[in-house]
């Protein structure tokens, strides 16, 4: 009779800690909590590129602009995908015997490299000039440009 011994299985370098300290189940919350928040800002400050366009350029190109966006973000997880590799490469990383060294680079990768982008993305977005009471003043513009073509539609 032969029983499965069935237990979690433990990546080689989960017992070990790097110099800048592994992950913590609070330092992950915290980057959970952190990236959340900016995919919910890039998803509303995309809705407002599409009234901020149509404002600027009379003419509302929610299809391109959606269709840009998906393209932009496909590139930056493949150059994302691309440089984790060249830092893994660098610093030396092989699956059968993970270095010191390739351990501090995956702990700067999981905490200190995205914590800096994340620093730099909330600088733009600390430049991010539409308020509420701009953006009502823009649809209000935008919804009195379309009153006349509507009301000029309807006439026989």
């Amino acid at each position: 009779d032969r029983r499965l011994n069935i237990r979690p299985s433990r990546s080689p370098w989960a017992e070990k800690t790097t110099r800048f300290g592994a992950p913590t189940r609070s330092s992950r919350s915290i980057t959970s909590a952190a990236m959340g928040s900016i995919f919910v800002c890039m998803y509303a400050m995309l809705a407002d590129t599409v009234e901020y366009a149509e404002w600027q350029q009379h003419v509302r190109t929610e299809g391109a602009i959606y269709g840009y966006f998906n393209f932009i973000t496909k590139v930056a997880m493949a150059i994302a995908g691309g440089l984790a590799g060249l830092i893994l490469q660098y610093a030396g990383y092989d699956a059968a015997h993970i270095t010191p060294r390739a351990q501090d680079w995956i702990a700067l990768m999981m905490t200190l490299i995205p914590a800096a982008l994340f620093v730099l993305a909330l600088l733009f977005m600390l430049r991010y000039a539409l308020d509420e009471n701009s953006y009502r003043h823009m649809l209000g513009q935008i919804a009195a440009r379309k009153q006349p073509a509507a009301s000029q539609q309807q006439e026989p």
